[in-house]
């Protein structure tokens, strides 16, 4: 599995430091880290607005921008870790912050083994390691490669630029770990997001087999533009259906070391989402 991370850091040299501190040594074998290096507080916000992170790690300075970051991304990420690290004369009350945003924190002086030890742990990169092995006969780093982004043969054209930024716009707004497109065949029309620890494929198949039968009963009642939303809720994965009309389905996964999604909200996005995709289809 790829974890991604976000280095805060106004020093270059430092923020170059702890990228190669950890990509040089992965903590499991099929675990790894894609970093992305920032210099303000300001390109860290569009980053994170961008893309989805798991770990921020931002670098304390005197000032209280790195503070205030740490404390708007909680608000809009609350399951985001954060690591921040303090130099040498930050205050008590920067610390005090910190702890009540739920934040960890590490001297910005830490020795290389411990800061590797303190993002795998906060990412429980080794459990999942261990966890969801990767599968026998398939190298990890390619896992994702039997999983178009999207299937350009089944769409009609006018969706085709349209598909993949809203897939990934749906997954920003949902914080939802994979979006996936399908027909009612269950072959997966686009994907935003991935996690080689699970075959989205085969239980896309096996969920939009279900659907389709659940449709029949806007047929029944006369009503076949009905919206029918579903949510399979599980140990590690949550994953909420939603139809396009009567031959296309949006999917959301959720991983639950990551997110603990809101029923509701999900259900309102995934409906007008689903709205959207059909007057375009």
């Amino acid at each position: 599995m790829e974890y991604r991370i976000l280095i805060v850091s106004e020093d270059a040299a430092e923020r170059s430091r702890y990228a190669k501190v950890l990509v040089s040594e992965p903590p499991a074998a099929g675990i790894s880290y894609e970093i992305t290096t920032v210099g303000s507080v300001a390109a860290a916000q569009l980053q994170v607005t961008r893309q989805r992170f798991h770990l921020v790690i931002v670098a304390l300075s005197q000032q209280d921008d790195g503070l205030e970051l740490s404390s708007r991304l909680k608000d809009l990420f609350p399951d985001m870790r954060l690591l921040l690290l303090c130099e040498q004369g930050v205050t008590k009350s920067q610390l005090k912050t910190a702890r009540l945003i739920r934040a960890s924190v590490a001297e910005s002086t830490i020795d290389v083994r411990s800061l590797r030890a303190i993002v795998a742990d906060m990412l429980g990169a080794s459990a999942m390691a261990q966890k969801y092995p990767p599968p026998q006969g398939k190298p990890a780093d390619h896992a994702e490669a039997a999983i178009p982004s999207i299937n350009r043969r089944s769409l009609p054209e006018v969706i085709k630029p349209f598909l993949l930024p809203f897939l990934e716009e749906l997954r920003r707004q949902t914080r939802s770990h994979i979006a996936v497109y399908t027909d009612k065949d269950g072959v997966v029309l686009g994907q935003d997001g991935e996690d080689p620890a699970i075959d989205v494929v085969a239980i896309t198949r096996v969920l939009t087999r279900s659907c389709v039968q659940s449709l029949e009963v806007g047929t029944l009642l006369r009503d076949p533009g009905t919206i029918h939303l579903s949510v399979h809720e599980g140990r590690y994965y949550d994953i909420y259906t939603a139809n396009v009309r009567n031959d296309r389905f949006l999917l959301l996964f959720f991983n639950k070391d990551f997110a603990n999604p809101k029923l509701g909200l999900i259900f309102l996005l995934m409906k007008r989402s689903a709205e959207q995709l059909g007057r375009i289809n």
